[in-house]
Parts: structure tokens; C-alpha cells; sequence
């Protein structure tokens, strides 16, 4: 675990269920010699919206050129600043909603 300390505040780094990383910042004892006041912070409390292409290869379950490859077929939209290429976890999400279905043989079951 990484802290990182300043005065009272000490950020810690923390791994979500997803295996993505975030600091949660928490603040030590402030105030008055004796209380025990304590005030907590959490960074991670906005999610995160772009992945880069293994985090959006690993959220699908499928491999970094199999999303290229989807995103050069234009089945998935890209986000690119710079040179940096980036996906929408929304269009993976809406990706995932668009491809589900029953077999062809018994709909419905």
C-alpha cells in the first residue's frame, strides 16, 4: 500500500473490485490536543469513465487487437487525444447490450 503524507492528510492507495487503482485521501486527528475527530475523504467516489485499450480489452474479456479491430471496423467508438486512444466505458457497456441474445433455436428459454 502507497501513502503519501502531508501535515495532517495522508493519501493511501487503494485497488477497487475491478483491480483498478485510486487514493483515498484520509485526514489524521485535527483540532484540539484530545480529540479524537476524524474526517475521511473518498477520491474514488467518481468513477472512472475512459479506459485505455487493455483496461477496455480486459473489462470485455477479449484482447487488445480484437478492440482495435472492432474500433477500425467502426462497431466501437473511439475517443483519441493526442496520440493516446481511449474508449467510453458506456459504448463498452452499450457494446455488451447491442451483442446479447438467446440462441437462434429457442428464444426466449
Amino acid at each position: 500500500m502507497f501513502e503519501w503524507r502531508k501535515g495532517l492528510a495522508v493519501a493511501v492507495r487503494v485497488q477497487n473490485p475491478h483491480g483498478f487503482f485510486y487514493f483515498q485521501t484520509k485526514y489524521k486527528n485535527s483540532g484540539r490536543r484530545g480529540m479524537k475527530r476524524k474526517a475521511f475523504l473518498n477520491i474514488a467516489s467518481v468513477e472512472k469513465r475512459l479506459y485505455t485499450l487493455p483496461e477496455g480489452a480486459k473489462y470485455l474479456g477479449r484482447s487488445v487487437w480484437s478492440i482495435r479491430e472492432l474500433i477500425w471496423h467502426g462497431k466501437l467508438p473511439r475517443v483519441k487525444v493526442g496520440r493516446r486512444v481511449h474508449v467510453d466505458v458506456r459504448d463498452l457497456e452499450e457494446f455488451v447490450r447491442k451483442h446479447k441474445g438467446y440462441n437462434d433455436e429457442n428464444p426466449g428459454s
